[in-house]
């Protein structure tokens, strides 16, 4: 029987499988949010990708890894390799964050900001959409911070 002192094999055991948990949790989720926010950046623009390889511009290319243009039409990227699938993908996210950029210039103008207002007079005026794109607003400026101020000082307790 174990010592007052000694934890039991019970304890030991609890204790070292929440701190693998510990250890092992954040790191899954992060690897999920990752990939949640990459396929999210991928498939927003694919389309265009996918448009542009059923042209005849890229015809060619399609001929050459030996995928006929008939089933990337049927199949989109699904057709092609696995390595051009990824490139793919990297470039259709890449292609996501340049439209976001240009977005973030449009909206930072002055005419920009007027065309942001009144769509959110728009969006306010409607009922369900109006607290989900507010909740969304203010969740994301928590953490980027409207000014870049987010984050920058510690609040003292009272």
């Amino acid at each position: 029987m174990a010592g007052r002192g000694a934890p039991g094999i019970k304890t030991r055991l609890r204790n070292r499988l929440m701190a693998g948990l510990v250890l092992v949790v954040p790191i899954w989720i992060s690897v999920l949010l990752v990939g949640f926010v990459f396929g999210v950046m991928r498939d927003a623009s694919l389309w265009i990708i996918e448009g542009l390889l059923t042209s005849p511009w890229t015809a060619r290319y399609l001929e050459g890894v030996g995928v006929p243009v008939e089933a990337v039409a049927a199949n989109g990227i699904g057709a092609l390799p696995t390595a051009v699938r990824w490139m793919l993908g990297g470039i259709s996210a890449m292609l996501t964050i340049g439209v976001i950029y240009a977005l973030g210039v449009v909206t930072t103008n002055i005419v920009g900001r007027r065309i942001v207002r009144a769509a959110e007079a728009v969006v306010g005026r409607v009922p369900l959409v109006k607290t989900i794109y507010h909740a969304s607003k203010q969740v994301l400026q928590t953490f980027v911070g409207e000014s870049g101020q987010a984050f920058q000082r510690v609040v003292s307790a009272p």
